[in-house]
């Protein structure tokens, strides 16, 4: 009896604790959102009205806060050329910032830049990885691309390819 009573309250402290870190975990989820909401909003208004440069502005901002977001959307931006001048070292910078955090378009795209060599050197490996990444997510483009690419490099080369893929981790 007395050990049922312990355990009953226990898990009644648990539960209170829980509880607790609930809350606290939606205030400053409430905070953070209250904070980087307006200027996210700002961005997509922007972006729907077409003022590419106003986006840019917002998108930088974030993007340098290390929102994985606004760092593919800088990437694109650069990439072609909205609001900024076109420029495939800082589309590929933003790019890579958001594919090594997990974004499944960053990685798509930096797959394609190694395939075309665009600022980079050509590299099929680096590419298939990437678009492995992106396609494991579901990008369909991704896919296909990477099987397209897989005739034309070696079974070495894929294999090389499908090994650093799995062994790939996001950083945080």
């Amino acid at each position: 009896m007395f050990l049922d009573i312990f355990l009953l309250k226990s898990i009644q402290k648990v539960q209170l604790r829980g509880d607790v870190m609930k809350r606290i975990v939606c205030i400053v989820s409430a905070f953070v959102f209250a904070f980087t909401c307006p200027v996210l909003a700002d961005f997509y208004e922007a972006l729907k009205k077409g003022d590419y440069e106003t986006a840019f502005k917002e998108a930088k901002t974030l993007a340098e806060q290390g929102d994985v977001g606004a760092q593919y959307n800088l990437g694109v931006m650069f990439d072609k050329g909205q609001g900024v001048p076109q420029n495939n070292n800082e589309a590929f910078k933003w790019f890579k910032k958001a594919a090594e955090k997990g974004d499944a378009g960053a990685q798509y795209n930096l797959g394609r830049m190694y395939v075309k060599g665009e600022n980079v050197p050509q590299n099929y490996v680096q590419a298939y990885m990437w678009y492995c990444l992106s396609a494991a997510q579901g990008e369909q483009i991704a896919l296909n691309k990477r099987d397209a690419l897989a005739l034309k490099m070696t079974p070495e080369q894929v294999a090389g390819a499908q090994k650093l893929a799995s062994e790939w981790k996001p950083k945080k």
